[in-house]
């Protein structure tokens, strides 16, 4: 592979730690073989915001090897491994960082058919410059900090970044298209999907298992190649002409994208990355809104009787209770293969949810969030499916808006607005303290919903009910306390309010106040 350096298969790019904390580099094959043996694994420099798309290359790249040399169970030895990865791509150079002949493919860098740079126009020395986040301020996540005047170790920064930038990307302009795996240049390809705990083998050999199973599905649901289909994009020339674009019949149905044309090439003895824009997306996909059968994604049903379908795409409000309330349980969503609960699993579960908001021209925010699902939640969701979660969840996310607007937000007024009869409901200084309830709710909100699952209709809704009138009592009490008022009006205001918090928490919330009055009843008997 002569001007070819930085080989991924046979070079120790990759930092992993053990159970220790003890820190070592690794090629790709010794990455597959410690995942797939089980051993503890981390990885110490990978961000946040890139453990989904390594995880997903991991797991895609590995159901693609087996299909390709035909075996269903994932080798031990890197040895093995290797072999697989090489069998993939006619020219070993595909795997390494810098290939010097811009006509041959290398790591998530497609072939220049031109044979010259001049028409990626951007250049760079800092791999950042291309991460997912976009940082138009320097806060929390510094912009182009990644270099270095030593070449193994500025090398060693870039597969996490060309992973993450070439299979994860949005839109970020004209001629800079996004992945077909989203739901328009906005979207985001999220994270959703259940593991027995979070450690890095667990997850990839569970995530793997269900992607050899789930195949020919995907193949049959999505119209992908059946044999042979391109799996590697990465190796397709792509001088970005829109002639150029591919269509989802001529591609694997785990596919690894490569939405940017970039490519690596050393000056001055340290890497430049130069990068530029394409006529047209990489893949033919604008009319499926991303609904390709990715299998952490899940899809909502548009319009069912039309089967419109579009692929999940995150708010940067993030997981949310509500949202993540609807990926578990509403009909309105099909759940992604790796969400689903199999028998011979143990029985408690950990939901994961991660995704990175994109936007015009920002970032709306890396997001995780990950809920213990109890056994006797896999059993019902297994054996009698998500209905009666969703009617029970729903019920209770509608019972908290109407708490919310109903008895917190005219209480908190009268009190604002130093206890007038008159209340103006268009004064917005009440939100803050409402968007603290639904907080407080979301903390809650699942174990709630697990734990009340063994009591009757009549209990479950006695306390929930409960739960929502200590969370709004507190709150109340904590604006009484902090909130500034008119000195004169103050003691008329917090009488006002109190009794009108009460009054409208005992209009909604009658059975956290039953209990209650039924037991000072008791006690007043016994006394007499």
């Amino acid at each position: 592979m002569t001007g070819a350096r930085f080989n991924l298969l046979e070079d120790p790019l990759i930092e992993t730690a053990d159970a220790l904390g003890v820190s070592t580099w690794v090629d790709l094959p010794t990455v597959l073989a410690r995942l797939t043996s089980e051993q503890e694994l981390e990885f110490p420099g990978l961000a946040a915001h890139h453990q989904h798309p390594w995880h997903a290359f991991l797991v895609q790249l590995a159901a693609i090897a087996l299909d390709r040399a035909k075996q269903d169970d994932p080798p031990l030895d890197a040895g093995d491994w290797r072999s697989y990865l090489l069998a993939l791509t006619p020219e070993p150079e595909a795997w390494c960082l810098i290939v010097e002949d811009l006509g041959k493919p290398a790591f998530m860098q497609p072939p220049v058919p031109e044979g010259d740079l001049s028409k990626l126009k951007n250049s760079t020395r800092h791999p950042d410059k291309l991460d997912l986040l976009v940082t138009a301020k320097n806060h929390e996540v510094k912009a182009e900090t990644v270099a270095s005047h030593d070449l193994l170790t500025a090398v060693r920064q870039l597969p996490f970044l060309l992973i993450a930038y070439q299979t994860f990307n949005s839109f970020s302009g004209r001629g800079n298209y996004g992945i077909a795996r989203m739901n328009g240049g906005f979207g985001s390809r999220p994270a959703v999907c259940l593991t027995p705990d979070l450690r890095w083998p667990t997850r990839f050999r569970r995530d793997l298992d269900i992607l050899l199973d789930a195949r020919e599905e995907a193949v049959e649901s999505h119209n992908f190649a059946e044999f042979d289909g391109h799996a590697l994009l990465w190796l397709i020339p792509w001088s970005g002409e829109a002639k150029e674009i591919l269509n989802v019949e001529e591609l694997d149905p785990w596919y690894l994208e490569v939405c940017r044309r970039v490519r690596v090439v050393l000056e001055d003895g340290l890497p430049m990355l130069y990068y530029g824009a394409t006529d047209s997306a990489r893949v033919e996909a604008k009319d499926l809104n991303g609904n390709l059968g990715d299998p952490w994604t899940p899809i909502r049903i548009k319009n069912k009787a039309k089967n419109e379908l579009a692929a999940l795409t995150l708010s940067d409000k993030g997981f949310h209770y509500r949202v993540v309330s609807d990926l578990l349980f509403s009909p309105e969503y099909l759940r992604p293969p790796t969400l689903d609960f199999f028998e011979d699993e143990p029985t408690d579960m950990t939901a994961v949810f991660m995704a990175l908001v994109g936007g015009q021209g920002k970032t709306g925010g890396y997001h995780e969030r990950y809920e213990l699902i109890p056994s006797k939640v896999s059993f019902i969701i297994r054996d009698q499916g998500t209905h009666d979660l969703a009617t029970l969840a729903g019920s209770r996310i509608e019972l908290t808006g109407d708490v919310q607007k109903r008895v917190l937000k005219p209480a908190l007024l009268a009190l604002m607005q130093g206890g007038t009869d008159d209340l103006n409901f268009k004064d917005d200084r009440a939100q803050e303290w409402l968007g603290r309830l639904d907080r407080a709710v979301d903390r809650i909100f699942f174990n709630a919903l697990f734990d009340d699952l063994d009591f009757t209709a009549e209990e479950k809704e006695r306390r929930w009910q409960t739960n929502l009138w200590q969370l709004t009592e507190s709150l109340f009490d904590e604006a009484v306390e902090i909130l500034p008022r008119n000195a004169a009006r103050k003691p008329a205001a917090i009488a006002q309010a109190s009794s009108l918090l009460r009054f409208k928490a005992r209009q909604i919330l009658p059975a956290a106040f039953t209990q209650t009055e039924n037991q000072h009843a008791d006690q007043e008997g016994t006394a007499a």
